[in-house]
């Protein structure tokens, strides 16, 4: 069994919007984020994940690009867009890892580009830049 230092209570605080697909992959995640002392909410899909950080307006939305509807590329430049959401911290966590994939995730409103598989130490970092 995996054993975790808890972290400390702003980083505890921290809402996060996991955009993943794969329902295998999006609980895995999910319980490491939580794991970590993080609230997490799961979207399967884009439009719902937009929906989603709309209503919910977390912290921080982690997202995979190959989504369903519209990809992550598109949710990011959709919130971005949107004043309500637009100060939303964006990492993109994606089997995606060319430079034209990172490129393309900076220009679309991400503020990092993970490659799964992400290690721990890697999403604390880009977690602990969040306001």
């Amino acid at each position: 069994m995996l054993t975790l230092v808890e972290e400390p209570n702003a980083v505890a605080a921290l809402r996060i919007l996991l955009v993943e697909d794969h329902p295998e992959v999006a609980a895995a995640q999910s319980q490491l984020l939580r794991a970590l002392g993080y609230q997490v909410q799961i979207a399967a899909d884009g439009p719902t994940a937009v929906a989603m950080a709309k209503s919910l307006v977390p912290d921080v939305a982690v997202v995979d690009i190959g989504l369903p509807g519209i990809d992550g590329y598109q949710v990011a430049e959709s919130l971005r867009r949107d004043p309500a959401t637009s100060c939303i911290r964006l990492i993109a966590l994606t089997a995606y890892g060319s430079a034209e994939d990172r490129q393309r995730s900076i220009r679309s409103g991400f503020e990092a580009h993970l490659v799964k598989p992400a290690s721990i130490d890697q999403l604390r970092r880009v977690l602990s830049g969040a306001c």
